[in-house]
């Protein structure tokens, strides 16, 4: 299993992979950068399809693809990223 490390950059091309994202995060311990629960918002409707979520200190913070591109920051699907993880397509339901 793959440990989760800060800086990493997880694209949702869809509100289901954000909410699958988000509830693995959630179990293991994750939340927002404000300390509150991952669970029940997604924050995935602000930026749509160019959702990224970033892996900081056992928090999750949001933002474009398009700003994480223009950047040059590395990117990784949720599929890339629950497969890196141990979590198979079964569990994933994507």
């Amino acid at each position: 299993m793959k440990v989760i490390t800060n800086g990493e950059n997880i694209y949702c091309k869809t509100e289901r992979e954000a909410i699958e994202l988000l509830a693995f995060l959630h179990k293991k311990g994750y939340k927002w950068g404000s300390n509150t629960s991952l669970l029940g918002h997604t924050n995935w409707e602000k930026n749509k399809k160019n959702t990224c979520y970033t892996i900081n200190n056992n928090q999750v913070l949001y933002g474009n693809l398009k700003w994480i591109e223009a950047e040059r920051y590395k990117k990784i699907t949720v599929k890339e990223f629950m497969n890196m993880n141990g979590v198979g397509k079964r569990s994933l339901r994507l």
